[in-house]
């Protein structure tokens, strides 16, 4: 593992994990199999980093069958290794791995184990991916074949396009959807002359200035707002 860069304990425990699943010639079998135990396939020097490793097939070396604890246990090892040795493009790849492994934090390795093992796949989904193996770049003509019931109607297409029930507004001339127009025009349009009116109103009020009661110390008759003359005259007047 010299390849991870420094020697840290993080990459220790991570060496120890490895060995032991490879000393224990781990096997894929299918869940009718009496025997069964799921495994998930990891990268030792992840993909991220060594694309030159990458390939399995050709580096069968790069390959670990790990249970989904110890994987997700690896995955955080890794992430830390890296923290611990500042190299700083190890550590956002490595994160972004585990982010992807914990759901965003929310599963630790116990609750992934479980969820993993417990997880069965519909036939639809089973097709979906051995299709997506052979081809992924046709994703979204998965997507459309498995989502969608049918080639769209006009109806449908008009609707999506928002060009169904469109009004205008009498006051501002714009166009727009029924629902949205009478929400936002005809009787409640700024341009109404009764809401033109409020508005004007409205204004007005807010740029009047507000009435200050004005007082006059006792003591040095000068005259000043209430705030003002209470805090520095009356009882704390210099000539009391």
């Amino acid at each position: 593992m010299k390849h991870l860069h420094n020697e840290t304990k993080y990459l220790r425990y991570y060496n120890i994990i490895v060995l032991n699943s490879k000393f224990k010639n781990r096997t894929k079998l299918q869940k009718s199999n009496q025997d069964y135990v799921y495994y998930e396939r990891h990268h030792i020097l992840p993909a991220s980093l060594f694309p030159e490793y990458k390939d399995l097939k050709d580096n069968k070396w790069n390959s670990v069958l790990l249970t989904a604890r110890e994987h997700f246990i690896c995955h955080i090892l890794i992430w830390k290794h890296y923290k611990s040795t500042y190299y700083t493009n190890g550590r956002i790849k490595m994160t972004h791995a585990l982010k992807r492994l914990s759901c965003d934090g929310k599963h630790n390795a116990k609750l992934y184990q479980s969820l993993k093992v417990k997880i069965e796949h519909t036939k639809e989904s089973k097709l979906k991916m051995s299709l997506l193996k052979l081809n992924p770049s046709k994703l979204t003509l998965l997507n459309n074949f498995f989502y969608r019931k049918g080639p769209f109607t006009e109806e449908h297409k008009m609707n999506m396009r928002g060009q169904k029930d469109k009004s205008k507004c009498p006051f501002c001339g714009l166009i727009g959807g029924t629902n949205n127009m009478q929400k936002w025009h005809f009787d409640n349009c700024i341009e109404h002359p009764m809401n033109a009116q409020r508005n004007i109103e409205n204004r007005l009020k807010r740029t009047k200035p507000k009435p200050y009661t004005k007082i006059k110390c006792p003591h040095c008759e000068i005259v000043g707002t209430k705030g003002n003359m209470t805090r520095w005259h009356f009882d704390n007047c210099k000539l009391k």
